[in-house]
């Protein structure tokens, strides 16, 4: 397919509009606007999964087939339940696979990668070493996908971070719903002056998966820290809850 999605369509579905799986309301974040478009390209782009490589562009959307071929089913199982303690071990190793792999695929990781050797000249030039920038190439949007990629390569040892968290479904109070977007997979830290990256602690990882629904890959230290000053609380997170 010329469509590369990296929100994959069988997450679309669930936000489409009057649930008929057809199209979808997109926001455009830079002009403010808003219009409707078909779900076969939205959350993607043309050969977006396509590396320049000695001249010729080599696609890698095929990796992706049998990791998103498990995600309708995955969904369905857990939204027809309203639950994710009825998921075994290889299911909940498949969910983290999935959410680890979303995460990875959007294009603010490709745009990060691209940007550190830019800014690293800049900062060089900054500080009297024009010499030394000069010698940094700038990146290429090709060199962001390639580092792109080639995190996509170790997306199993992102997975085994989300597989040690604490896994939670929550269900939107009535009348409120939850939005995906370009980067379907976020990530947020509990604790002040906390990093972001999969593994530290007080990291939560949070995927809507429909407008009702969002997961939750929660460090259990954010329950432990919990216990220290509010005990309904940490008894609260304990106990896989579904919140209505």
């Amino acid at each position: 397919p010329k469509i590369h999605h990296y929100v994959p369509q069988s997450v679309l579905r669930y936000f489409s509009i009057d649930g008929a799986g057809k199209q979808v309301w997109v926001y455009d974040k830079e002009t403010g606007s808003s219009r409707t478009e078909g779900i076969s390209t939205a959350g993607g782009e043309k050969y977006f999964n396509q590396v320049v490589i000695d001249g010729k562009g080599v696609d890698f959307e095929g990796i992706f087939e049998s990791v998103d071929g498990a995600l309708p089913g995955m969904l369905a199982t857990i939204i027809s339940t309203e639950s994710v303690t009825t998921l075994d071990e290889p299911a909940r190793d498949a969910l983290a696979l999935l959410a680890a792999s979303l995460f990875l695929r959007v294009k603010i990781i490709r745009e990060s990668a691209q940007a550190v050797a830019n800014q690293l000249r800049e900062t060089l030039h900054q500080a009297g070493m024009s010499e030394f920038a000069e010698s940094i190439p700038d990146a290429t949007e090709n060199d962001g996908r390639k580092a792109g990629l080639a995190l996509l390569a170790d997306a199993r040892k992102h997975a085994a971070h989300l597989r040690d968290k604490e896994l939670t479904l929550y269900k939107a109070p009535s009348g409120l719903s939850f939005w995906t977007s370009d980067a379907p997979v976020v990530m947020a830290n509990h604790f002040p002056f906390g990093d972001l990256g999969l593994a530290a602690r007080g990291v939560e990882i949070i995927w809507p998966i429909s407008p009702e629904y969002v997961l939750s890959f929660r460090c259990p230290s954010i329950r432990k820290k919990a216990a220290e000053n509010n005990p309904e609380v940490a008894a609260f997170l304990a106990i896989e809850p579904l919140l209505v």
